[in-house]
């Protein structure tokens, strides 16, 4: 399946007509006539918003590799736990550090016990 079959499976998959389908992305109806017609290609932005949206692995939208649906519970960026969990950009920046950090989870736990 190539990129132009994706997206049109997409949109048959989430029952859409292309006006619906822009106007759940922020586009216009054109703009998706134009992509599944190879005439356009969206921007990397654009496929992270249908990604999200739909639930879509980007991974598998832009390269038909792996899995169509990510799972429910899965997070994909430090912005998706900043909107989920309404974080500060503190807080944001000290899950980053925990996350790339064994030796500072470490001492979190040790600290927690």
């Amino acid at each position: 399946m190539n990129f132009i079959e994706r997206l049109k499976f997409i949109r048959q998959y989430t029952n859409s007509s292309q006006e619906e389908f822009a106007k759940t992305l922020g586009i216009s109806q054109k703009t998706i006539s134009y992509w599944e017609q190879g005439r356009n290609e969206p921007q990397i932005e654009t496929l992270r918003v249908l990604s999200d949206k739909f639930g879509i692995n980007l991974h598998w939208l832009i390269t038909g590799k792996g899995e169509f649906l990510v799972e429910k519970e899965e997070i994909l960026s430090l912005e998706g736990l900043k909107e989920k969990y309404n974080l500060t950009n503190e807080e944001l920046k000290l899950l980053n550090e925990l996350l790339t950090s064994p030796e500072k989870r470490k001492a979190l736990l040790n600290l927690l016990k």
